[in-house]
């Protein structure tokens, strides 16, 4: 990729396209730059990160505060998002999402940016007029608030990131959850880690390195080695044929297939989704598998409760250690003490330590 860091929208330049156009003006102001070859891609091949599934973090949610609680962020560094765009009538236009950037647009009016402001304002509060539309469609709430085309593409595709038969109800949640991740790191709600997301579980092994824990790389797990008396797990026999002693065992599913297929809708009928399940599922004997077809109901039901990483992890260490604190916050590596050596500093200077210990509880680390 080139050195500078700029999106592709940000170096790509058409040479037919309308040069009077403003809203591709912030475009066509960056040079044109020189292909990269097919040989140097293949040179500098280890130098890209390519995520098998490519996501962005609000910069409020469970994961970053888990993150900041624990100090695992010290071993990563973020980027905030600069800028949200979006296609709207064949161009690619900025979505003003702060109040700085609201006023600074070019691309609304005076009138515009007071009812998108308004609006705004409006929605990180409940009312009744919110709450009688709530069953019904949000562009429909979007357009009886008086709100242009332009406003109402912003606020449905790119604020809220729903559809146009999203509920009222769900994407005036998705709204407030997109303005209080703002400002936070800086001028957008989303965060990405550098190198990659797989900077992130990298990150927490790192920090259960530092207290003892230890990778075996290339060393699969062959087979489980079961307690008769208690019927746990007691060690396991790798790849190589070493046995590992073992009082936990934990694994993520594995073997078989299940697969879920979308089939789109062509003639305005609700979308239908088929959910394959192999024998692996227990749902099924051997040399079989099920199939469930999925649509919309008339009437929506509540969504259903899905396990998130962060939820399901705590889940799984708290029924190994129900007496401990989950990801408590790490100590600076300076204040552990291990067995068997002296402290490093006298009585004296240990209680004036401690004051200070507890004044760095209060602040959590940022995010880098």
């Amino acid at each position: 990729a080139p050195e500078d860091p700029q999106s592709f929208l940000g170096q790509w330049e058409d040479p037919e396209e309308d040069q009077t156009h403003p809203s591709v003006a912030s475009f066509q102001s960056e040079p044109t730059r020189k292909k990269i070859s097919f040989a140097q891609l293949v040179k500098e091949g280890r130098r890209f990160n390519i995520d098998l599934v490519s996501k962005l973090m609000f910069s409020r949610g469970s994961l970053v505060e888990l993150l900041i609680k624990s100090n695992v962020s010290r071993y990563a560094e973020f980027k905030n998002v600069t800028r949200i765009l979006t296609y709207h009538h064949g161009n690619v236009e900025q979505v003003p999402c702060s109040r700085a950037d609201v006023f600074a647009s070019r691309q609304l009016s005076v009138v515009e940016k007071r009812k998108l402001m308004r609006f705004l304002t409006s929605c990180m509060e409940e009312t009744e007029e919110q709450q009688a539309y709530y069953s019904r469609p949000y562009l429909e709430f979007l357009h009886d608030q008086h709100l242009g085309d332009n406003l109402q593409h912003f606020l449905l595709h790119s604020i809220a990131m729903a559809s146009p038969d999203t509920p009222t109800g769900e994407g005036l949640a998705s709204t407030r959850h997109f303005l209080r991740c703002l400002g936070r790191y800086g001028n957008t709600p989303f965060l990405f880690p550098v190198y990659g997301l797989g900077e992130i579980p990298q990150c927490f092994c790192r920090m259960s390195a530092v207290f003892g824990g230890v990778y075996c790389l290339r060393h699969s797990v062959q087979c489980l080695i079961v307690d008769k008396d208690t019927n746990r797990c007691k060690a396991v026999v790798d790849s190589r044929g070493q046995r590992i002693n073992c009082s936990h065992f934990v694994m993520e599913d594995g073997g078989g297939v299940v697969s879920m297929v979308t089939v789109p809708s062509t003639d305005g009928s609700p979308t239908v989704r088929m959910v394959e399940l192999c024998s692996s599922t227990m749902t099924c004997i051997p040399g079989t598998c099920e199939f469930y077809l999925i649509t919309h109901l008339l009437e929506p039901l509540p969504p259903p409760c899905l396990l998130c990483p962060v939820f399901q992890a705590e889940l799984i260490f708290k029924k190994m250690l129900p007496e401990e604190e989950f990801c408590p916050p790490a100590p600076n590596p300076e204040d552990i003490i291990y067995d068997g050596e002296p402290p490093s500093s006298t009585g004296g200077e240990e209680e004036q330590e401690g004051p200070a210990d507890q004044e760095e509880q209060h602040e959590p680390e940022p995010l880098n």
